[in-house]
């Protein structure tokens, strides 16, 4: 008991005490102090009680007493608690109910609170004589105190002797129970009982009594590696002032191994044959495993046979094959199955085996060379060379050289390929063209005719020995063979000519070597008689002429049998066939439409074509020529060249040509030639020459100017390589603006 619990018992024994002795004496001791005078009170306990009131006296007249004769006692009503302190009864423990009692109280209509304390601290509510103990007073000390209270009495309080600290509480449960098959792949589920109180519970799953990684859930997937032990879950619950507790299930049979859900029977696909590959067909597994394969003939394991495809070989042939597959996995029980049995293992074919060539040429004195190929799988090979399907005795080697006996034969090579296990097999060459052998005697073609344009040559092909079955030809002029010219004559054209020809002929005959020949060539194909390369030598000259008055251009030429061809061009570029105007000569009526126009020849023969130099034509329609007949009117100006062409050598190959020459000017006004117009010269090669700054008294730079129908007379002047003089022509030229416009060519006189 504590110091303060003993006090309270000691004030209240004291106090019970001092209330007993003041009814035994309280007369005497009142009357007594009735007398005496008042003294200090004692103090008789550790805590201040107020005793109660003495009893009255009893009244007055009462039997066989005395009536009184001392004060009135005061009478008000006093607690005595028991002398036992109140008891606490039940375990001070979390969850539990303890109870305080306190019995002997008087008087019995003494009323009792009460007033739990937990290490000497009210416990706030705890006002009932029982308590249940939360989880917030677990390790403290319990106490209660006992109050006893009656109306007009003072309250007397006495407190039980201290627990034990209270212990934590005790949960409650049962064992948890697991369900499902304990096999490789199945599921177990624990199923958890009610806790009371409620609890926060935690899983852990036990193999073999060890705890699991990681497998803190309800259910737990039973693995491979999981084959052959035996499970339980163990569930421990906790809570705030109660003690943690686990619980362990019963444990599982030891886990079983898993059976393949699916387990197909293997499957063989392929022929039965040496050299055919087999290949396993296994089918789906569920869940997937993995495969071995053995194969089997007539049920005794092949040695080596151990993968998904197999090649029966020779020692197979006959014997029936079986496929057998074992699958395993881990946690699952091992299965094997074999296929049904193939048939009898038949001979094996060759999977290629071609067809040998034959290269060489199929003459008589030639060697003839074969070729097997290349045959799967290989094999032993043997020959036969065989002539229209005979076999040649003694040609059993890869080469044959032809002999007269094979002449107008075909020959055939034959290859047989042997392989134990395998079906023998022969192969045969196409036959070869039929064997020829060369002509005994050819002769070369001979030609007749003259060779000359326009000439026939004639082939004349000899007999061979034997005689050709057929022979054609074929014409070469220098050796290249003439298009479509494959008949025995051939008519010469200018494209033959200054060219040697020939004739080749090939003569065939079955079984014989196909034989070509070529003649002797002829000569140089000449032009015919008479005829040469034609050669103009007279051009035709410009002219001016009025509207009405006959226009003529003339040419000569040489060469022989030449024909001619005029032609007209409005620029001297763009020339057109003048229909009918054949001859030498052009003759026409002019019209205005004539003028500005340029003029030229065609002259050809069978040896070439030349073209005269262009001459213009200018048709005046407004008036008649006032001076020459045939010199020439350039717009308002006319200019013109008399008498003969000097030709003076000059510098190099080139010569200096002069030819006198007047302008004169029938416009308005007055006109300076020098400024509008040149003479110049015309070379036969078509080059326009000048005067190349050769300075010639009296040219047309030093002429006057000249007034309207008058004229000046000056010396036409240009320097023309020597070989382009003959067959040229003066002209004139517009310098007003530096272009040919009104490029007339002069008449001479």
């Amino acid at each position: 008991m504590s110091r303060t619990s003993s006090a309270r018992h000691r004030a209240r024994i004291l106090t019970a005490t001092v209330t007993a002795l003041s009814l035994f004496v309280g007369p005497v001791a009142l009357a007594g102090a009735a007398k005496a005078e008042p003294t200090a009170e004692p103090a008789a306990v550790e805590t201040a009680v107020e005793a109660p009131p003495a009893p009255e006296p009893p009244a007055a007249g009462g039997p066989g007493e005395a009536a009184p004769t001392e004060p009135a006692v005061d009478e008000t009503p006093t607690v005595v608690a028991p002398e036992q302190a109140p008891a606490v009864t039940g375990t001070p423990q979390v969850g539990a109910t303890v109870t305080v009692t306190s019995d002997g109280w008087t008087p019995a209509a003494t009323a009792l609170t009460y007033q739990w304390f937990a290490d000497e601290i009210a416990i706030e509510g705890a006002t009932e004589a029982t308590l249940s103990i939360p989880a917030t007073l677990a390790g403290v000390v319990l106490r209660a105190d006992v109050t006893g209270t009656l109306d007009g009495a003072a309250p007397v309080t006495v407190s039980s002797a201290p627990t034990a600290p209270v212990s934590d509480g005790t949960l409650v449960t049962t064992v948890p129970v697991i369900s499902g098959s304990a096999a490789v792949g199945s599921t177990l589920t624990v199923t958890i009982p009610s806790w009371s109180p409620a609890a926060a519970l935690s899983i852990q799953w036990l193999r073999d009594g060890q705890p699991i990684l990681g497998a803190t859930g309800p259910s737990i997937v039973l693995g491979a590696s999981d084959a052959g032990a035996s499970f339980s879950v163990s569930v421990t619950g906790s809570l705030p002032g109660y003690a943690t507790q686990s619980v362990v299930s019963a444990s599982t049979a030891k886990v079983a191994l898993a059976v393949f859900s699916a387990s197909p029977v293997p499957v063989v696909s392929g022929t039965a044959r040496v050299g055919s590959t087999l290949t396993a067909q296994p089918g789906t597994w569920a869940p997937g495993a993995a495969l071995s394969y053995q194969w089997k003939a007539n049920n005794l394991a092949i040695k080596g046979a151990t993968t998904a495809t197999y090649t029966p070989t020779a020692t197979d042939l006959g014997k029936r094959l079986t496929l057998t597959v074992t699958a395993t996995r881990p946690g699952y029980t091992t299965k094997t199955l074999t296929s049904t049995a193939t048939t009898a293992v038949t001979a094996g074919i060759f999977t290629t085996a071609p067809a040998p060539k034959i290269t060489g040429t199929a003459r008589v004195g030639s060697t003839l060379t074969a070729s097997r190929g290349t045959w799967s799988p290989t094999a032993t090979y043997t020959y036969q060379w065989k002539r229209n399907g005979i076999a040649i005795k003694g040609a059993t080697r890869s080469t044959y050289t032809l002999t007269t006996a094979d002449h107008a034969k075909r020959i055939t090579f034959t290859v047989t390929a042997k392989r134990t296990g395998y079906t023998t097999t022969t192969r045969t060459s196409t036959a070869t063209a039929t064997v020829v052998k060369p002509f005994t005697t050819t002769k070369a073609p001979t030609i007749t005719g003259t060779a000359r344009v326009g000439s026939t040559l004639r082939a004349t092909a000899p007999t061979w020995t034997p005689a050709a079955t057929t022979t054609t030809y074929q014409w070469k002029a220098n050796g290249t063979p003439i298009t479509g010219a494959t008949r025995n004559t051939l008519t010469l054209t200018t494209a033959h000519h200054g060219k040697t020809i020939t004739v080749t002929t090939t003569g065939k005959r079955t079984a014989y070597i196909t034989a070509t020949r070529t003649s002797t060539p002829t000569a140089k194909v000449a032009w015919p008689v008479g005829i040469a390369t034609p050669r103009i030598t007279g051009q035709p000259q410009a002219s001016w002429v009025s509207t009405g008055q006959n226009a003529k251009f003339t040419v000569t030429a040489t060469g022989g049998g030449l024909s001619y061809q005029w032609q007209v061009s409005d620029d001297g570029t763009t020339w057109t066939n003048m229909v009918g105007r054949t001859t030498s000569t052009l003759s026409f009526t002019a019209k205005t439409v004539h003028g500005s126009k340029q003029y030229r020849v065609k002259v050809s023969n069978v040896a070439g074509t030349r073209y005269s130099t262009p001459v213009f034509l200018f048709v005046d329609s407004t008036r008649t020529d006032p001076y020459r007949p045939g010199h020439l009117f350039p717009l308002t100006s006319w200019i013109g060249v008399f008498g003969s062409t000097s030709n003076t050598p000059y510098a190099g190959s080139s010569h200096l040509l002069t030819a006198p020459a007047a302008v004169c000017y029938s416009g308005e006004g007055t006109a300076y030639p020098w400024l509008d117009l040149d003479v110049e010269f015309v070379g036969s090669n078509g080059v326009v020459y000048d005067d190349g700054d050769a300075y010639v008294p009296g040219s047309i730079w030093e002429t006057p100017a000249i007034g309207y129908d008058e004229c000046a007379e000056f010396t036409a002047v240009a320097v023309v390589p020597s070989a382009y003089i003959s067959g040229g022509t003066w002209r004139v030229r517009d310098t007003s603006s530096w272009e040919y416009v009104s490029i007339q060519y002069v008449a001479r006189s």
